[in-house]
């Protein structure tokens, strides 16, 4: 986002979901894995995500 507030709620949210298992079967060849995940943040510390 740029936004350096939201980028760390954000980067906190992935570290509390941590550990995450280790890829099986045909996952397991794959060098890269781009995950695209939407949260909005609003006031009084609401968070939604699609």
């Amino acid at each position: 986002s740029g936004q350096p507030l939201l980028d760390q709620a954000a980067q906190r949210i992935v570290r509390l979901a941590a550990p995450f298992a280790p890829f099986t079967g045909d996952l397991s060849d794959i060098d890269r894995l781009e995950i695209i995940r939407t949260w909005k943040f609003a006031r009084g510390d609401k968070l939604s995500s699609n």
